[in-house]
């Protein structure tokens, strides 16, 4: 089924583009930092590659001139300084070598008091904030990474509504702001509510599932976030980030 191409204007990056990032952490008291080019970035998280491996639940500090329409602050500053929750870390191959992919989901502008006590500390997601970045705990016990890793990578696709009957009721164009096997997080103008089911389509990687929203959040110019779960076939993410490497 081919991609319906709409006039709607979905604020999103969908480039890899030259975008650079100084991105500084911590491992076991070793402070560093790296300039990272961006794979992939939006208003609530960026992916990139690291020559170094970073464990899920670490926060990474970030710098660079992410576009204004993107920030939750700070837009007439030159640079803009934000704090990611390091969501997964994937050595792959690159161009012959071998690198990590990392994705990082942004906290906001200043660490929480539990980093500044200890940096080494890991976190949790738990939430957002009104503002749409995401809110996190300490994790204090054994910490638990996520069977299925959300990918922050951002490409164009089509959803189209479905009745019960599986017919298309109405459709829109939609940009990913994250993406995993069994669910994604898009920006959309398809007026949809939690329970309605829709229909994922991307060209790109030869996809087609369906999917139900489990939530939705306006963004104000008739865009909205909408959570979706996969409830057939999973998402190929390996068609992204190609072979994994393993250790």
């Amino acid at each position: 089924m081919p991609v319906v191409a709409e006039v709607e204007k979905v604020q999103v990056s969908t480039e890899s583009s030259d975008l650079k990032a100084v991105v500084s952490g911590n491992i076991g008291g070793d402070e560093w930092d790296s300039v990272s080019e961006l794979t992939s970035y939006s208003a609530t998280g960026a992916g990139f590659h690291l020559d170094r491996d970073c464990r899920a639940g670490t926060l990474l500090r970030m710098e660079m001139p992410l576009p204004a329409y993107l920030r939750c602050y700070d837009h007439d500053q030159p640079s803009y300084t934000v704090w990611g929750l390091v969501q997964y870390s994937q050595q792959i191959e690159a161009k012959g070598s071998r690198t990590y992919h990392v994705g990082v989901a942004f906290i906001g502008k200043e660490p929480p008091i539990e980093y500044i006590a200890s940096p080494t500390q890991r976190f949790a997601i738990c939430g957002m904030t009104g503002d749409g970045l995401w809110k996190i705990k300490p994790e204090n016990g054994e910490f638990t990474v996520r069977k299925e890793m959300r990918y922050w990578n951002n490409f164009e696709l089509y959803l189209s509504q479905i009745n019960a009957d599986r017919q298309a009721m109405n459709g829109a164009r939609a940009v990913t702001e994250n993406i995993s096997k069994s669910g994604a997080a898009v920006i959309s103008t398809l007026d949809v509510n939690v329970g309605d089911r829709v229909k994922f389509i991307s060209t790109q990687f030869d996809y087609s599932g369906l999917a139900v929203v489990c939530e939705r959040k306006d963004l104000g110019e008739d865009r909205a976030r909408i959570h979706l779960k996969f409830i057939e076939n999973g998402f190929p993410i390996e068609k992204i980030y190609g072979r994994r490497v393993e250790r």
